[in-house]
């Protein structure tokens, strides 16, 4: 009898088992049978898989037919939309250029203006009554054929038409009348036509004396709260708004969120994120210990030439100190920076003196007085990033320009609050400004030209670098003046010394009052114009009250 011995090892002891070799052999038998079995099934599923591989080529051949198809259909349909097109641009055309002639007629013959031909079934013989009524109080040679809603309200309103009958008409307007205006590319209305055309009051609350004293009465409403206003002018006071503690699509505020503010109204933070394109003095920040060691150790032993030390926090040429020799001056202060910086959290920058400044002969000067360019930008919208350039006023300092007495502030701090301790300067104030455009006269047409271009580029390059920044705050109604203060060095290297969240609004000399009215009144016209137009779903592309403010950025437009 065959028999195998097969040993393993038990728990306890060697064990030794005798099995038939003809069991052994059936065993190894199935067992081979079992993995041809697994072979065919795997040789079964691949030829599955390589017919389901050749139906989805098969799927994508046909799809790309199918797409080729589209593409052309596509391309038919859009040529068919582009002749359409043409045609109705044509049509409307030809009525708006028949409505015109007819609205000439009627003017010279002094007919009141009639009511709109109606093409849609929403116009009632109510809202047309309400055109009748409204019109018939006009002057008959008002034109009335604008394709801008927000220009046919500032004409109603200069006829003396309350808010309500604004509404009633401009709601009839937009049914009746809308349809034949040219809108292909002026004011795109986006709400339905039976929606209400959103009318605000042209209210405005304001804080400080000088904002007060500044906004035109005749044009504005001036509120004792700020829930009641549609502009709200903010300096310090309102921190609560900051939260959007009012209605952002029914009112504005003039500041954005204090972190925004903070990337404008610090020195150090301006510095620290100033485009490649912005020139600026070199500089070297002291915000905190690891810095002063740094400066103190690697920067101050090698810096030669004048400096000039500014507290980051303050404005008006407080906390700004010239300096003639760092190393003395250093060793003598630097004590007194650090204790500042770690017991009463100052930050400071330290910048290059300009030394060779651009100057400007006032009658009777014999070398020509150091001045700076104050600028304004202003954030009209954040939703779409909307912001405008408005030239500003040359400052001159009260005494000519010498390369000593560093610590004299009326030579060499170009800043008005700087200027006003000086005996002379009631005397002497109204000489001590200009508007940056009479700088023609001093420098010749096409070096201000270059000069104003430098200080435009720079704060385009400023905004556009805080873009992310600043459009954290779209669908809040925010909208912000700003300032920007230059200098320019003899060989018209225009520097930026620093931006403004809240420029000073005084006016008590005689190019401020020329110039600040103008200027507080139309950026309000402009906040308001936006914050209505975003109000009825209007296009911010064009803005009726633009007059000395430049574009700067408009997103709004693509």
């Amino acid at each position: 009898k065959a028999t195998v011995s097969v040993l393993y090892w038990g728990p306890e002891r060697k064990m030794e088992k005798t099995m038939s070799f003809a069991v052994l052999e059936a065993k190894h038998t199935a067992e081979k049978k079992r993995k041809e079995a697994l072979w065919d099934d795997v040789a079964l599923r691949r030829d599955a898989l390589e017919a389901q591989k050749e139906k989805i080529a098969e799927l994508k051949r046909t799809l790309g037919n199918e797409e080729e198809k589209l593409d052309e259909m596509a391309e038919a349909y859009a040529g068919v939309q582009v002749e359409h097109n043409k045609a109705l641009v044509s049509v409307q055309e030809a009525g708006e250029a028949m409505e015109m002639q007819r609205l000439k007629e009627q003017q010279k013959e002094g007919k009141p203006q009639q009511r709109p031909k109606s093409k849609l079934e929403n116009v009632t013989d109510d809202m047309l009554a309400v055109w009748d009524e409204v019109t018939s109080k006009l002057d008959p040679s008002l034109d009335l054929s604008t394709s801008d809603p927000a220009r046919l309200l500032d004409i109603l309103r200069s006829q003396g038409r309350s808010d309500v009958e604004c509404t009633s008409f401009l709601n009839c307007w937009e049914a009746a009348y809308a349809p034949y205006a040219p809108r292909r590319s002026l004011v795109p209305v986006l709400r339905l036509p039976d929606e209400p055309y959103v009318i605000l009051p042209r209210t405005v609350y304001g804080e400080g004396v000088n904002f007060l004293k500044l906004v035109d009465r005749s044009k504005w409403t001036v509120v004792e709260t700020p829930q009641k206003a549609s502009l709200i002018w903010e300096r310090d006071a309102l921190e609560e708004f900051r939260n959007n503690d009012f209605n952002p699509k029914t009112q504005a505020l003039n500041r954005m969120t204090a972190s925004i503010e903070r990337l404008f109204a610090d020195k150090a933070e301006l510095v620290r994120n100033t485009p490649p394109g912005v020139m600026v003095p070199e500089t070297h920040l002291l915000t905190g210990p690891m810095e002063f060691l740094n400066v103190a150790q690697k920067v101050v032993p090698n810096l030669q030439g004048k400096w000039i030390l500014k507290r980051s926090d303050l404005a008006s040429g407080f906390g700004l100190t010239v300096i003639e020799n760092m190393q003395k001056w250093w060793a003598i202060n630097a004590p007194k920076i650090f204790l500042g910086m770690k017991d009463k959290r100052h930050r400071y920058v330290l910048q290059r003196y300009i030394d060779d400044p651009l100057l400007v002969k006032l009658s009777g000067d014999t070398v020509g007085r150091k001045f700076d360019m104050r600028c304004y930008f202003l954030i009209a919208s954040t939703n779409p990033l909307v912001v405008y350039y408005r030239s500003g006023t040359v400052r001159m300092n009260i005494e000519e320009y010498k390369n000593s007495d560093f610590e004299n502030p009326h030579i060499h701090i170009s800043n008005i609050a700087q200027q006003r301790t000086h005996k002379r300067y009631q005397e002497l104030q109204d000489k001590l400004k200009m508007h940056i455009a009479d700088l023609t006269g001093c420098l010749g047409e096409a070096r201000y030209k270059k000069l104003e271009k430098n200080m435009k580029q720079a704060l385009h390059d400023i905004v556009v670098s805080k873009r992310q920044d600043v459009l954290k705050d779209a669908g809040r109604s925010r909208f912000q003046l700003l300032a920007a203060d230059f200098i320019c060095d003899a060989s018209l290297n225009c520097y930026l010394l620093e931006t403004q969240t809240g420029p000073a609004l005084s006016h008590d000399d005689r190019i401020s009052r020329q110039h600040i009215p103008q200027l507080v009144n139309e950026t309000l016209e402009v906040a308001y114009e936006a914050l209505h137009r975003t109000a009825n779903g209007e296009s911010l592309a064009t803005l009726h009250s633009l007059e000395h403010f430049l574009p700067l950025i408009n997103e709004s437009i693509r």
